[in-house]
């Protein structure tokens, strides 16, 4: 699962039903009060040093962990009227987890920031009044390897006539 993905599906669950843009051109352009945003901000990769050692039975492995990530997001919860806002607002955080698994065994944690209230005087957006939330994962970059002296049994290199 994506990042992108996440919080489409966390925006679904907290009662968004309209639509969700990908870039702030489009959300300005929208005539109407009713609509969410995902916006990407920002990605920090920081170079890690980490390295284990995994055996599953049959193979015995090193995981290097390359990068450790930080992706920040905002989101953008649009209204007609700050009661059906501040509904939404409360579902989304309800319904926001500590971090989730992205298929591939790897947990990215996930943080929401600090709330920025927008009326519709002080942005481009056309809604009487929205909320700007940023999310920020955090997760690992890896790289598996299988040493070569780990691997059972010799490989067989070489052609057969036929």
């Amino acid at each position: 699962m994506t990042k992108k993905e996440y919080l489409e599906d966390l925006l679904r669950a907290s009662g968004i039903t309209g639509v969700i843009y990908e870039s702030l051109k489009k959300m300005s352009e929208d005539e109407g009060s009713y609509y969410a945003g995902i916006l990407r901000g920002s990605d920090k990769p920081v170079r890690a040093k980490s390295k284990r050692t995994y055996d599953n039975g049959a193979v015995t492995m090193n995981r290097v962990k390359l990068y450790d990530m930080e992706t920040v997001y905002t989101v953008v919860i649009a209204e007609y009227d700050e009661e059906h806002l501040e509904a939404h607002l409360e579902a989304f955080f309800k319904t926001i987890s500590k971090g989730y698994d992205d298929g591939n065994g790897n947990w990215v944690g996930v943080e929401a920031g600090e709330v920025d209230w927008v009326d519709e005087k002080d942005s481009i957006l056309k809604a009487k009044i929205a909320v700007e939330i940023p999310v920020t994962f955090t997760y690992g970059i890896y790289k598996d390897d299988v040493p070569v002296d780990k691997i059972e049994g010799k490989p067989e290199i070489g052609m057969e006539k036929e």
